[in-house]
């Protein structure tokens, strides 16, 4: 975040992304990805949460399909499409143990 003069962490998505944005553009990748499946659909679980705590639960933890067909779970597609844009593309499906020596370095934001 000092690279980027970053004062505060970001406590909306729009903020995440206007950070994200800044981070991209100063060379930092802005989300590790570790490349397996289960971290992928919690990206799309976190994104839903972050727009709405409801939808989350409506959607993800009773299967509404009311809640499934919203505009909450399209939101966050658009949120998880936005999140994959700022990982590095080269990392999918790479044990964890391998990426660690770029995020040590600080090649990577967490």
């Amino acid at each position: 975040m000092d690279k980027v003069s970053a004062t505060a962490l970001p406590a909306t998505w729009a903020e995440f992304n206007a950070l994200a944005e800044k981070m991209k553009a100063a060379g930092i990748t802005p989300v590790a990805n570790g490349g397996i499946r289960w971290d992928d659909g919690m990206k799309f679980e976190i994104a839903l949460a972050g727009i709405s705590p409801a939808a989350y639960r409506a959607a993800i933890m009773s299967l509404d399909e009311k809640a499934l067909r919203g505009p909450e779970v399209l939101a966050a597609f658009g949120q998880l499409r936005k999140i994959a844009s700022w990982m590095d593309p080269a990392i999918a499906a790479q044990h964890y143990s391998v990426l660690m020596p770029r995020f040590m370095s600080a090649r990577w934001a967490c």
